[in-house]
């Protein structure tokens, strides 16, 4: 003779379950969960191990000149726009640089031996013409050492608006 078998129902009840198997379940579901959730981190790269551009400007390093935070302030396409930014010089001399947009004439700023220089603020400031985008846009910059040569980085044409209104360039004398 044989004994019915329960119904399937009846072999995964919570309720017939010691408190034992019933604390081992959930602990392996949560177990699993956890496993799960924390595979998302594996595939993201930890974003404080990324190097990234903290403000609005660019940067680029040439040699022992490091150039942060490259800005161009300009109100118009082909008018003039001022250069924004920090030069860092780690060399034991001091180093000219020449900037210059859209095969116009250069500007040229000097940072001295183991020195820093702020290019808006630093005494005259760098003014470029013509800035060959409007505000909104990217222009391509080239800065010429004559350690490294010439250099290029594509920067951000800013409107002289908010932060910016004081550092928009002053227009040029008209002649009469």
């Amino acid at each position: 003779m044989t004994t019915p078998r329960p119904a399937a129902a009846a072999l995964v009840s919570p309720a017939g379950l010691s408190p034992r198997r019933r604390l081992l379940g959930a602990a392996t579901v949560a177990g699993a969960g956890a496993l799960l959730l924390s595979g998302c981190a594996v595939l993201s790269p930890v974003q404080t191990n990324q190097p990234y551009e903290p403000g609005d400007g660019v940067a680029i390093t040439m040699g022992d000149v490091d150039v942060d935070g490259l800005v161009i302030v300009a109100d118009t396409k082909g008018g003039p726009g001022t250069l924004i930014g920090h030069v860092i010089n780690g060399s034991d001399s001091a180093v000219e640089l020449a900037f210059a947009t859209g095969g116009g004439q250069p500007a040229t700023a000097s940072v001295p031996a183991n020195g820093t220089l702020s290019l808006s603020t630093g005494g005259a400031p760098v003014v470029l013409a013509p800035v060959t985008v409007p505000p909104g846009g990217m222009t391509d910059l080239v800065i010429t050492t004559p350690q490294t040569g010439q250099n290029q980085v594509s920067v951000p044409v800013l409107d002289a608006v908010g932060a910016y209104a004081d550092l928009a360039p002053s227009p040029s004398p008209t002649a009469s």
